[in-house]
């Protein structure tokens, strides 16, 4: 929760508490998952939201919670090596 936390705050440039598609999906891409602009589209739209938007913290949670325990964490310890 922490690292999302981090990782929202970071890309949240403006500190505005909203992060749109781009910074959504450079934050995806640094929490290790490889995402295409489609994916922000299909991610946007499970929300429902319009990719034109910004998500909140909590929607951010909501899309990113489900695919955490996707991420292998032992592909993250080889990149950091």
């Amino acid at each position: 929760m922490e690292e999302l936390k981090e990782a929202f705050q970071l890309f949240d440039t403006n500190h505005s508490g909203n992060i749109d598609a781009r910074e959504f999906k450079a934050a995806m891409r640094a929490l290790g998952f490889p995402i295409k602009k489609v994916d922000v589209v299909r991610y946007f739209k499970e929300i429902p939201k319009d990719v034109t938007a910004s998500l909140t913290f909590e929607e951010f949670l909501r899309i990113v919670a489900p695919v955490m325990p996707k991420r292998d964490s032992k592909d993250e310890i080889f990149k950091v090596f």
